[in-house]
């Protein structure tokens, strides 16, 4: 972890839908690769589940909502291509529309409801994906 920053804010209509709660807990992080800035990972969780992400939170989503004494049903992630916009290309240290491969997360309980979703935004260079 190159940068983090906590805090809650109020849910997009699509998040409220999503998690069903109008507020959420954010985690907002700038991860390293080799030394180098390599990508941008948010996550979202229902402020009612975990009042407060701590910036040092585990990387791994699993791994998070478990140190948080969430139980997990199931991760289900999605994979997406785009280019960086101004900002991301500040924040990554690298040039304008550099290829982002962009994976989102999204965690369930054992009763189907979302508890969690985290968008990682990985510079595509030298980065696989694979089970």
């Amino acid at each position: 972890v190159f940068r983090a920053r906590s805090g809650t804010r109020g849910a997009s209509p699509q998040e409220a839908d999503l998690f069903g709660a109008a507020r959420l807990s954010v985690l907002e992080r700038t991860l390293t690769r080799d030394g180098a800035r390599a990508a941008l990972d948010e996550i979202a969780v229902p402020e009612a589940l975990i009042p407060a992400l701590e910036e040092d939170a585990a990387v791994d989503l699993a791994d998070l909502l478990a140190e948080a004494g969430l139980s997990l049903h199931g991760i289900a992630e999605s994979l997406t291509a785009t280019v960086t916009t101004m900002s991301e290309s500040v924040a990554l240290a690298c040039d304008r529309y550099t290829a982002l491969l962009v994976l989102t997360r999204t965690a369930t309980d054992p009763e189907g409801r979302v508890t969690a979703r985290q968008t990682l935004r990985l510079i595509a260079e030298g980065v696989a994906y694979g089970p």
